[in-house]
């Protein structure tokens, strides 16, 4: 299992500067794989992906596993992160908006 830091921060890393080839370190860096997968080809504003995210951790997040560590465990990871794709997808909203402010 990957430590807390190591996890973090391939959250907060674009997929661009994942390694070609590289695996996911636990099952929630994988949700981020598949996420930055999906913005990669569809955009950065394609909620569905946003969405499709949010599931994902969710889902880490009831399984029951500690998640990166005792010091950060997908408790406390998750919510976070779902908090950030909220904020993303409010902010696609206005990006896909056709309305002029």
């Amino acid at each position: 299992m990957c430590s807390c830091w190591d996890s973090v921060r391939k959250v907060l890393r674009s997929r661009v500067d994942r390694l070609p080839g590289e695996k996911p370190c636990d099952d929630l860096d994988a949700c981020c794989k598949i996420h930055d997968d999906c913005v990669g080809k569809k955009g950065m504003t394609d909620i569905k992906c946003h969405e499709k995210f949010k599931t994902c951790i969710k889902k880490v997040q009831k399984s029951g596993k500690v998640g990166f560590s005792q010091q950060c465990p997908y408790e406390t990871a998750v919510p976070t992160m779902v908090q950030g794709m909220d904020l993303a997808i409010m902010l696609s909203q206005f990006s896909n908006s056709k309305l002029e402010l």
